[in-house]
């Protein structure tokens, strides 16, 4: 009875061993959507991790994740001139901002038009519209450059953005605020790429490790 029981036990032992070459994998192994630890593909339930230059990690993604177009009642909806529905947020971020010259070629590979209604911010991704609000006038502009925080603004402004808000060399820094125009693009979708702050998702929830610069969009 002994050396029955050992033999089952051996062989036990055995198909354990053998299970993953032979592909026999627990329904659980793969890692979820949002999983930032992955290092390939296979390791996802979704079979995509996405993994930004640099990094050693990753992030479990959707394969064609779509971006979001929120018609929620957190913000208005507004017709443009061209029929195309738009929604304005409520104001994410208030500040200074002001006029800059600019760089020959913004940070997103631009060649800076100073004609032309853009802006620069610190974190918000690239091509996203901004209503800046100022001055008892308002503006819509696209982000397309980078600006360090210790300059003490929240947005930089080329020379026609600031001068529909009135602002000048002469005039300097003026109170302003910033609300989100989304038409389907310009905020990051869900489990896409990397960001910093809530406001860059279209769920608002920005989820980052401890410790970490970066983070990615999750839904709510």
């Amino acid at each position: 009875m002994k050396e029955t029981t050992v033999v089952w036990a051996k062989l036990f032992l055995i198909l354990i061993i053998l299970a993953k070459p032979l592909g026999l994998k627990a329904v659980n192994e793969c890692k979820r959507l949002g999983n930032n630890s992955c290092r390939s593909h296979g390791e996802c339930c979704s079979g995509f991790c996405f993994i930004e230059p640099g990094w050693a990690l990753g992030v479990c993604k959707r394969l064609g994740t779509p971006k979001k177009s929120d018609d929620s009642n957190n913000g208005k909806n507004i017709e443009k001139n061209n029929g195309v529905h738009e929604r304005i947020d409520d104001v994410f971020e208030r500040g200074v901002c002001s006029y800059y010259k600019g760089p020959s070629i913004t940070a997103n590979g631009d060649v800076f038009d100073e004609n032309e209604m853009t802006a620069a911010h610190r974190t918000l991704p690239f091509n996203t519209m901004v209503k800046v609000e100022g001055m008892g006038t308002s503006v819509v502009v696209k982000i397309n450059d980078r600006k360090t925080a210790a300059d003490g603004k929240v947005m930089l402004l080329s020379r026609a953005a600031a001068e529909s808000l009135n602002i000048d060399e002469n005039t300097g820094p003026v109170q302003c605020q910033l609300k989100f125009v989304l038409d389907g693009s310009g905020c990051t979708p869900d489990y896409g790429d990397t960001c910093v702050l809530h406001h860059e998702c279209c769920s608002q929830n920005c989820f980052r490790e401890m410790f970490s610069d970066k983070g990615f969009c999750l839904p709510k």
